[in-house]
């Protein structure tokens, strides 16, 4: 992941999981804990928490972010690469990678890693 970062990779995933039912409320296994202990539909390689890839993420100079904005706009394929290449995107995703990591550490970091994120935001 660090070298596709460093390539340009701009989306990855962070404690999902691919088992059926995982995300439905009453799945016992639906824990943290559980990552990567799962019968899942495929490996996902990296079983780490959602709080460790944020951390890790922030060290190493990423803005974690959340944002769909350019989905739910209709910003996709040849509409999207047109803001990109036109050095525009930074105006749309700055803003909203910062409010999303705000929500994000609010709603599920632990005292530490919302400090560092604070951090990062400021």
């Amino acid at each position: 992941r660090s070298s596709l970062l460093k390539c340009g990779m701009s989306q990855m995933s962070a404690g999902s999981r691919t088992d059926v039912g995982a995300y439905h409320k009453d799945h016992t296994a639906n824990t943290e804990a559980n990552l990567g202990k799962l019968a899942g539909q495929f490996s996902l390689m990296d079983h780490r928490p959602t709080n460790e890839i944020v951390d890790w993420l922030m060290a190493e100079g990423y803005v974690p972010s959340w944002c769909t904005a350019c989905y739910r706009q209709g910003r996709t394929g040849e509409d999207f690469m047109k803001i990109c290449k036109a050095g525009d995107i930074h105006d749309f995703c700055h803003p909203n990678s910062l409010l999303t990591l705000q929500e994000y550490l609010q709603d599920y970091a632990d005292p530490d890693l919302r400090r560092k994120g604070e951090e990062v935001i400021a």
